[in-house]
């Protein structure tokens, strides 16, 4: 548990670690996309969904349609009693256009994960 206490006290800013606000960092501005996304449930126990988000560049200053890239999702979990487990996909897909200046990204990545929910009243 110490890691989150850490991890906690970092994003507060309680401790000066130079992880979250380094000077050396590169300004990347953030960019409006779109997100498409849908889920099923089953029982009351089984979710299956997926998403797909896309990020768009400005490239002439204004908001104009340009993807940059496509970033989709795909899970299963299972949940009983505030336990969750489940698998997510991610993978990422650079999209070409002819104006863009981003720098093309590409990869995914697999998470597996356990997760315990309860509701405290208040």
């Amino acid at each position: 548990m110490s890691w989150l206490a850490f991890i906690f006290a970092l994003q507060l800013g309680l401790i000066d670690g130079g992880y979250l606000s380094d000077e050396r960092a590169i300004f990347v501005p953030m960019v409006p996309q779109t997100r498409l996304e849908a889920a099923v449930e089953a029982w009351g126990v089984l979710r299956v969904g997926g998403a797909i988000d896309t990020p768009m560049n400005w490239p002439r200053g204004d908001l104009t349609f340009d993807p940059i890239r496509a970033d989709y999702w795909f899970g299963v979990s299972a949940t009983w009693r505030g336990l969750s487990a489940g698998w997510d996909h991610v993978c990422r897909h650079a999209m070409f256009t002819g104006f863009s200046t981003f720098i093309p990204q590409t990869g995914y990545g697999d998470r597996i994960y356990v997760r315990y929910e309860r509701r405290v009243g208040l």
